[in-house]
């Protein structure tokens, strides 16, 4: 049968990812809940792309003409992906022509654009989920309605009852958090919605989600033999991998492996907070990993992870505080955990304003930026969904109480290591520097994760305002730099010079000590773009007009772009100061204009920043110079 659509194909011209692109119904547990496919927050945090129904074996095509520059293959039991580079300008205008004004979202959490996506950008990225084949290699150029391979299930570990091709519209070449550097793909296809599918196409999704159904029940049983198989099994657990090689697991009730009482007296733990070796929870999670986890690697996480609850954390506890002993972590005292605590924004009382922190006996749990944590999803208050995810899915930090340490991203490959076929419990490495950076002041270990995971050091200023640390602040700084060539475009600055923050008492947090960075920076022609930066960012501030401004500002009260907008004028005009600049600027035109903005700095006295009452006065003289004379014409 002839595909019809490669006749009406020019290069150049838009091809939709799949044929008859149409909303996936059900979800991959089989729930009627197409919302849970768009792109944004409405599975309780960040769903990068959209899902396309799509049988398995479908064909997958390249929407405009580019070039291939990532295929990944990992099997069928690893995500298969390809990602497609556009460049060229007449492809690039016919994308930017595509935009639609007049979409109309499935949920309220269902995002138009991510943080930092850059419409204007000269490059676009199209990027292919869950393949079966990959028919193209990287390097290879393709042309708009050119099969590059089929659609599949791949890196759903117990299948779907709705297959679909994952597909993500992005500006950068790179798998950001959250929803950074992405656009939502709907704006940019002509797809259906569950309310604009035929009875026949909703048959097809109706009967693939039937068939399914029974499968994932055998999947079940299977795993539930091999539970009872497994700990039939005497002094270690094992199994065989599909090359036939057996894969054990390493029991960990040795001696040595116990905490000691007077090492736990030494530090101050109570006894009720002290929990025991759990080997055979332990051997449980092994099995998990064992059964899971080393079969599947994917930088979309955009799947069911594992159930991150108590008994989880309880039984990781006392193993991570042996594990971190061993290998150079010095555990501290409570108060001196709790004062570390007060400058990330997480001692108790802080806490308590913050819905979606969830104190246990034993630990906390914090959602993270980086983790894929958006702060919008707290606007309107957490629903049941949101905060059971927020809850028990792993994208918040867990600091524990007690032993005095913390646990990031908590999944089981970051506590488990294969070693030659043999599961045993090991600390991933940045849990280990994590640690001694946060807690001990290891320089050494700060290094490493400069170098080796800088993503970690970045998460403590965005997700908990950890602006004391120059380094992590010129990180941060360098980081916006080298992503925001066009310092006029302040849509990528979220939660960076300023947060908004949705507790019991909304607010806003201004990152000064980033600010201050800014300020010990060389004044030479390079550090000129923070000017330019901070000047845009107050002007969006400011504007009357929200038309334009990125949505995340939007969410600002009036009283809060004030508050913000004085931050980054006193740090601005600090700066020019360096470089010994004159001449009249958009915050002096506001602050000479703008009534309301102008009393709000009188109210708060002027934010207690010093001298900027000062500097506020001597702008206002000048400027109002500036008009007079204008007005005069001399």
């Amino acid at each position: 049968m002839i595909n019809v659509t490669f006749l009406k194909i020019k290069d150049g011209q838009w091809h939709d990812p799949v044929d008859n692109p149409q909303i996936a119904v059900f979800t991959q547990k089989g729930n009627d809940n197409p919302a849970n496919q768009v792109f944004g927050t409405t599975r309780g945090r960040a769903h990068q792309g959209i899902d396309l129904f799509a049988l398995e074996g479908s064909n997958l095509y390249a929407c405009l003409s580019g070039k291939v520059v990532i295929t990944r293959n990992k099997g069928k039991a690893g995500h298969q992906y390809v990602v497609i580079e556009v460049s060229k300008k007449s492809q690039i205008e016919i994308f930017r022509k595509r935009r639609r004004n007049d979409y109309k979202k499935i949920d309220p959490k269902e995002y138009l654009e991510g943080e930092g996506f850059n419409k204007d950008s000269d490059k676009i990225y199209f990027v292919y989920y869950h393949m079966s084949k990959i028919l193209v290699n990287e390097g290879q150029d393709v042309n708009a309605g050119d099969v590059i391979g089929k659609s599949g299930i791949t890196g759903i570990q117990l299948g779907t009852h709705g297959p679909h091709l994952h597909f993500e519209i992005k500006s950068v070449n790179s798998f950001p958090h959250g929803l950074a550097g992405r656009v939502n793909p709907a704006l940019y296809l002509d797809y259906k919605k569950k309310n604009q599918l035929t009875e026949a196409e909703m048959n097809i999704q109706r009967n693939r989600n039937k068939k399914k159904a029974i499968s994932n029940s055998m999947i079940i049983i299977k795993f539930f033999l091999l539970d009872v198989l497994t700990f039939v099994s005497i002094g270690c657990i094992s199994c065989t991998n599909k090359k036939g090689a057996e894969m054990k697991i390493v029991h960990t009730t040795q001696e040595k492996d116990s905490i000691s009482s007077s090492l736990c007296k030494k530090i101050g733990i109570p006894e009720d907070m002290i929990l025991p070796i759990n080997s055979q929870g332990m051997d449980s999670l092994m099995k998990v990993y064992q059964t899971s986890y080393l079969q599947s690697s994917s930088e979309n996480e955009e799947e069911d992870e594992v159930r991150i609850d108590e008994r989880y954390i309880n039984i990781l506890i006392p193993y991570a505080f042996n594990d971190l002993a061993k290998r150079g972590f010095i555990p501290i005292s409570s108060a001196l955990y709790n004062k570390k605590l007060k400058e990330l924004g997480l001692a108790p009382e802080q806490r308590q304003k913050q819905p979606y922190i969830y104190e246990y006996k034993h630990y906390f749990s914090s959602p993270t930026i980086m983790q894929g944590w958006t702060d919008d999803i707290a606007e309107d208050g957490i629903d049941k969904k949101e905060h059971e995810y927020i809850r028990y899915a792993p994208i918040s930090n867990i600091f524990i109480k007690g032993y005095n340490f913390c646990l990031p991203k908590p999944m089981l490959d970051s506590f488990l290591r294969n070693n030659k076929g043999k599961i045993a419990f090991h600390l991933s490495d940045e849990i280990v520097h994590l640690n001694r950076f946060l807690f001990n002041d290891s320089k050494a270990s700060f290094a490493w994760l400069l170098h080796n995971n800088p993503d970690a050091l970045k998460d403590l200023l965005l997700s908990y305002g950890y602006d004391t640390n120059e380094a992590i602040n010129e990180l941060v700084l360098k980081d916006i730099s080298n992503e925001y060539t066009n310092v006029e475009d302040v849509s990528g600055l979220i939660n960076t010079f300023i947060r908004k923050v949705y507790d019991k008492e909304p607010h806003i947090e201004i990152r000064e000590g980033l600010m201050k960075t800014i300020l010990r920076l060389p004044a030479n022609d390079k550090n000129l773009k923070w000017q330019i930066i901070l000047e845009t960012y107050i002007d969006y501030l400011l504007k009357k007009d929200k038309a334009g401004c990125p949505y995340w500002m939007a969410h600002f009260t009036w009283e809060e772009r004030y508050k913000a907008a004085a931050y980054l004028g006193y740090y601005l005009y600090k700066d020019r100061l360096r470089y010994q600049q004159i001449g009249s600027t958009g915050f002096a035109n506001e602050l000479y204009y703008n009534n309301e903005f102008r009393d709000n700095l009188e109210k708060h006295h002027y934010y207690q920043l010093p001298g900027f009452k000062e500097i506020c006065d001597k702008i206002y003289e000048d400027y109002d110079f500036f008009v007079k004379a204008s007005q005069t014409g001399e």
